[in-house]
């Protein structure tokens, strides 16, 4: 329970200097608004490099 609440501590920290994700409130868990702003602003050094939360863009459209 305490290195949840630590780490509940310091996700709202960092909200501060990272904004775009939501930190806040999700704590780090990967919410739409998360991805969201992984989208539009890339990760950050706090994110894990070898986890993909977003699908690739792909390379051209199949619909067309």
């Amino acid at each position: 329970i305490l290195a949840k609440t630590h780490r509940d501590e310091y996700m709202t920290q960092q909200a501060q200097e990272y904004p775009h994700y939501g930190w806040e409130q999700n704590k780090g868990y990967p919410t739409a608004q998360h991805r969201e702003g992984i989208r539009q602003h890339g990760s950050c050094p706090l994110h894990r490099q070898g986890f993909q939360l977003l699908q690739p863009e792909p390379l051209f459209d199949l619909e067309k």
